[in-house]
Order: C-alpha cells, then structure tokens, then sequence
C-alpha cells in the first residue's frame, strides 16, 4: 500500500502473464510462482472483530479494500486471507522459543536456564499486545532478561557451569542460581 504506482503495474504484469521483462529485455518465468501480498489495511476492523470475539464480515473487508486498490489489482488476487491475533497458548508458545534462543548464547558460556510457568505466562503476557503482536517479546527478553542476567554474569553471581531458574515474583523476573556440579 505504501509503494510507487509503478510496483502496482509490474505487479499486474506478473499476475497476468506469469512473468517480467527487465530493461535490459530479459524476462523471468513466474508461471510458476506463488505470489503471497500482505497489508494493514483492513487491520482495524480485524482488530475490531478480534477484541469483540466475532467473526469479520468478508465483504466489509473487501469493500474496504476496494477503496484502498484498484479493482484491476483486487481482481487479479485468488483469496484474500484473514489472520487472526495470537491466542495466550500460541503467544507462550511463541516466547518459549525465543527463550530458547538466549538457551543457545547461554550454552555457549555453559550456563543452562530455564523459564518457571509464571515466568512463560509473565513473557507472554509482557511481550504481546493484541495491535503489535509478538514482535515485542524479544525486546522483553532482552530489556528483562538478558540485560539483568548480563550485570549477574559480570559481578559473578551467575558463573560458567551455573543453573538458572527464572521466576517471577513481585511481577519481577527473578534468577534463581544453583551450580550444576
């Protein structure tokens, strides 16, 4: 939506022929290629319907977009497909294995961690809202994890060969340390 009218054309050059022609002359084969657009253009009235627990009325949305693209674009597109917010299940699914991630850079300094339920539910909850989605959840780790296990590992309290267990309490991540020999 935010492109230059041209990425439209070539787009409905693509989405007619199966292909594009560079200026140079050289033509690509897209015949057989999936083509898969996304926009935010319709994301307040899926918000909307997500918050209110109802389904979204499809021909709103296309109505919508008709106003937002040319019917000549629109037309070329086989489906229009709606996603949905996270559910509390996928959102901890989702911070478990950014966990997971920093469990890799730990392992590298033979430190092991490991996330409590509360401590999942807490990450999950801090690091999803329902207009952003789950992006914010490594900014989480990173701003409520890592930066405080950082200043642990520095002044010694978390050393190499270390356990750690995160929990929360007084909705503050907390690191419960035990030596794994």
């Amino acid at each position: 939506e935010k492109a230059h009218p041209d990425v439209f054309n070539v787009l409905l050059q693509l989405l007619d022929d199966g292909r594009l022609t560079d200026g140079q002359g050289r033509t690509v084969d897209f015949s057989n290629t999936i083509v898969v657009l996304t926009s935010n253009y319709a994301a307040d009235k899926i918000l909307d319907a997500d918050r209110e627990r109802r389904e979204i009325d499809m021909e709103e949305v296309r109505s919508f977009l008709f106003t937002k693209f040319r019917p000549e674009f629109l037309n070329r597109l086989n489906d229009i497909i709606i996603y949905h917010s996270f559910t509390q299940e996928q959102v901890e699914k989702i911070a478990a294995l950014e966990f997971k991630q920093l469990c890799v850079l730990l392992k590298d300094q033979d430190i092991t961690a490991e996330l409590t339920d509360d401590a999942l539910n807490k990450l999950a909850h801090d690091g999803y809202t329902i207009e952003l989605g789950a992006r914010p959840i490594q900014r989480t780790i990173e701003r409520d994890i890592i930066n405080k296990l950082s200043v642990d590992i520095i002044t010694g309290n978390v050393s190499p060969g270390d356990a750690i267990m995160i929990d929360v309490k007084d909705d503050a991540y907390v690191f419960n340390v035990k030596d794994k020999s």
